[in-house]
């Protein structure tokens, strides 16, 4: 089995440094074999992120997020994604759980509450560094905003609530297409299947 011992860097290429940095690297990698490879990846980095289900027990319905997102498009598909609220950790934060509570403000108007943890994980681990902290949390139904986002990063949010057992379906169906959410609705259905109905 191949380690990280068998891994050497032979270089280390910044090729555009923008709101997401990529790099060109170079690595021989060492197999269980012996035979030594010589790989050449580009790595992207934009930082470290969080995102959350938000859910009323009560109310038995989710919310969720359509915004634009310009690659989706790009690959022929609705570039209007329906997703969980998500976003990159800054400064200002002490962790992913202070992110997502942000977040959650910033794209819905809405305090979140109870963050449960589910995962910390790779969104692409074989061309980005990202990692996704992944979070079920609870919120009131009804104190959503329409629309959220803020100007200065031009987002502009279509804020979405619905019933638990719609996005059920919608998801079953296929016709949820972000991984994240994916993610996260199938761990909100394991967690609290009463939640559905």
């Amino acid at each position: 089995m191949t380690s990280s011992d068998d891994i050497t860097i032979r270089s280390r290429e910044r090729v555009y440094d923008g709101w997401s940095r990529v790099d060109v690297v170079i690595a021989d990698v060492r197999h269980a074999d012996g035979s030594v490879r010589t790989l050449r990846h580009e790595i992207r980095d934009h930082g470290i992120a969080a995102a959350a289900l938000p859910f009323d027990p009560e109310a038995r319905t989710v919310l969720l997020v359509r915004q634009l997102r310009l690659p989706v498009h790009l690959a022929g598909e609705d570039g209007f994604v329906l997703e969980a609220i998500a976003g990159l950790i800054e400064a200002g934060d002490d962790d992913a759980a202070a992110c997502i509570a942000r977040e959650a403000m910033e794209e819905t108007g809405c305090r979140i509450t109870d963050l449960d943890p589910v995962a910390d994980a790779y969104c692409s681990p074989g061309s980005i560094t990202e990692k996704l902290a992944l979070f079920l949390a609870r919120y009131r139904h009804g104190d959503a905003v329409a629309r959220a986002g803020l100007t200065h990063e031009d987002e502009d949010i279509e804020v979405v609530e619905m019933r638990a057992d719609a996005f059920w379906r919608l998801l079953e169906a296929g016709k949820i297409n972000d991984l994240k959410t994916v993610a996260l609705g199938y761990a909100l259905k394991a967690r609290h299947p009463k939640v559905f109905g």
